[in-house]
């Protein structure tokens, strides 16, 4: 949905059904279902006060049916926030902040045996990018950016979420292209 001058917009979005369960035989304790429902929803608010700032809030919360080792049902959540501010028509700066709230520990890690870390991690995660956008023509962006992730969870030491399970934070440049047919 869209306002008049088509500075507000909204969208929800769900979708349900049968998924597999990521689970490790290293950290099943018994067989569990192959698969059980999976749902997850999305709703996304966009706002845009001037022809050079854009502000996009989404939000989003997942289920998994039998998605715990004892059987119980898996839970997570989510608020992404993006703020654009357009210097011309090809350059625009921009910064996000996600806030990931894996609260069983099933969905960070994937309890795979290579993994280096210490899992399950049940916590908070965030998350904050910053970084130009360019776009030169109207099918091309380039975009490269700092980030850095931080994890607040409810153990420290060995069950650190990052560098091997040594840390807590860690910093990133990142580089993407976007390329539209």
């Amino acid at each position: 949905m869209r306002n008049d001058d088509n500075s507000l917009a909204t969208s929800f979005a769900i979708i349900t059904g049968d998924e597999a369960n990521d689970f490790s035989p290293l950290f099943q304790p018994a067989p569990v279902p192959v698969s059980a429902n999976r749902t997850r929803y999305s709703l996304i608010f966009e706002y845009r006060p001037s022809r050079r700032v854009e502000y996009l809030f989404h939000q989003w919360l997942g289920t998994q049916a039998q998605g715990l080792a004892d059987g119980g049902t898996a839970l997570w959540t989510g608020i992404d926030q993006y703020l654009y501010y357009r210097v011309n028509d090809a350059w625009a700066w921009g910064a996000r902040f996600e806030w990931f709230q894996d609260t069983d520990g099933t969905r960070v890690g994937l309890n795979r045996p290579s993994n280096p870390n210490h899992v399950p991690l049940p916590g908070n995660f965030y998350s904050l990018t910053l970084g130009p956008n360019w776009s030169p023509s109207g099918n091309f962006l380039m975009r490269p950016a700092f980030r850095w992730d931080f994890f607040g969870g409810p153990y420290g030491g060995p069950r650190a979420a990052y560098n091997d399970g040594v840390s807590n934070q860690q910093t990133m440049l990142g580089f993407d292209m976007i390329q539209r047919f």
